[in-house]
């Protein structure tokens, strides 16, 4: 097939999106607003001279050309409230729409206009996916018909990961790792406050935060200002040798994202045997039951994660079996290929019904 990819080739999801559908022998072509080389892969930017959204409506034009120029037999856009909602009014078919998390979950209860968006984005695909169950129900919400919309996770390639999980290093200090972005929804202050009701009960811990963003110079001046500089270290982005280093030799993995899609960083830290705590929200409760195999706490309550923390702490020497039974849900729920098969066969019912052979 020939696959039209709208969406950011910047994010990693794109790449292994792109990467995965060449490896299985389709042409891909990715359009987006940010530029990036992509192996094997033909990249077009759009709305490149346009600062702002006004760059997304000029693409407009580029990018009906550019669909006229390749013929694609799928026209897949990643992240609804922008490239979905563009290729929707670029009436770009056979269209499929996939919603990431914020899109549908955050952007359409701050905004009038992105609930209106959406409705005619989802109205104008012919098929609509998302990468957790739980985001079914406000895609329907927003005028998707029910039969059109389906999940299918964004999961892990089980091959990249060890079969056998490192050794923990023996505590204390106990190690508390966090992959998530540094920006607001991503909530890392939280954990930082925790570290600090932990370090003056004299817990022994260490915080490894892995990532970038906006906010990254904020949350180290927080770590200052706490007075918790000493045992938090800021590792910036690693690559992911690395990544996977720093998650097998860590004992607990905190998210504290006020929103998630599927939570892949969970996925990653489960699948190498870190302790889970999360905040209390459907894209965590679909892979923790709470005292069982995880930890759950109230969005932005550091006083509660700690609290979990320490909870954690008391029974981490029983965790082995646990950490075993993580990774086999992982395994079993949010394998990569498994993904892929399945969007391979949507690819397929599309193309084979008359309305998907349309363009």
């Amino acid at each position: 097939m020939k696959i039209l990819i709208f969406a950011d080739a910047r994010s990693i999801h794109t790449r292994r999106w792109a990467e995965a559908l060449r490896d299985k022998g389709h042409s891909i072509y990715i359009a987006t607003f940010r530029e990036q080389a992509i192996e094997g892969v033909n990249v077009y930017v759009v709305g490149k001279n346009v600062l702002g959204k006004l760059g997304y409506l000029s693409s407009l034009g580029e990018l009906k050309l550019l669909y006229k120029n390749i013929k694609p037999d799928i026209v897949h856009a990643h992240y609804a409230t922008s490239y979905g909602v563009i290729a929707a009014f670029a009436n770009l078919h056979p269209l499929i729409i996939t919603a990431w998390g914020s899109d549908v979950l955050i952007s359409p209860k701050k905004s009038f206009l992105s609930r209106i968006l959406l409705r005619y984005a989802f109205k104008h695909a012919d098929s609509v996916t998302c990468v957790a169950d739980h985001m079914i129900e406000p895609i329907i919400e927003l005028g998707c018909k029910r039969e059109k919309v389906r999940s299918i996770t964004m999961g892990i390639d089980i091959d990249d990961y060890p079969i056998e999980m490192d050794k923990k290093p023996v505590p204390p200090p106990y190690r508390i790792i966090s992959t998530r972005g540094f920006e607001k929804i991503y909530d890392v202050s939280t954990l930082l406050e925790a570290g600090y009701i932990l370090y003056k009960q004299g817990v022994d811990i260490r915080i490894i935060l892995v990532g970038t963003g906006s906010l990254e110079n904020a949350l180290e001046r927080k770590a200052v200002d706490l007075g918790i500089k000493q045992i938090v270290s800021f590792e910036g982005k690693v690559s992911f040798s690395k990544l996977k280093e720093l998650l097998g030799s860590s004992h607990f993995f905190v998210s504290t994202s006020i929103s998630d899609g599927n939570n892949i960083s969970l996925n990653e830290a489960m699948v190498l045997g870190c302790y889970p705590i999360a905040t209390d929200i459907a894209a965590n409760r679909q892979w923790i039951q709470h005292g069982l195999n995880g930890l759950l706490y109230k969005c932005s309550d550091a006083v509660e994660l700690a609290e979990m923390i320490k909870k954690g702490i008391s029974s981490i020497e029983g965790y082995t079996d646990i950490a075993q039974s993580n990774r086999k849900m992982v395994i079993e729920k949010a394998s990569w290929n498994n993904c892929m098969v399945q969007m391979n066969k949507l690819y397929e019912s599309i193309l084979n019904c008359p309305k998907g052979k349309e363009k």
